[in-house]
């Protein structure tokens, strides 16, 4: 989340400095999004052991 919010930062502060396009301007976008892809596959993942832990703790309460 750091590294993507570093990135935009970084494309943000390129496009203002640049009057015509930078080529390096593509590859921070799809930095961005790759790094949004990831995220979002992280709290995915985080969510489905989340699920996973509190099924298991309601089974032991249960006994």
């Amino acid at each position: 989340m750091v590294a993507a919010e570093r990135l935009r930062l970084e494309n943000a502060d390129l496009r203002r400095r640049a009057g015509r396009h930078d080529p390096r301007l593509g590859k921070l976008e799809e930095e961005i999004r790759r790094l949004r892809e990831q995220l979002e596959q992280a709290r995915a993942e985080r969510d489905q052991l989340q699920a996973a832990i509190q099924a298991a703790l309601d089974q032991l309460r249960r006994g």
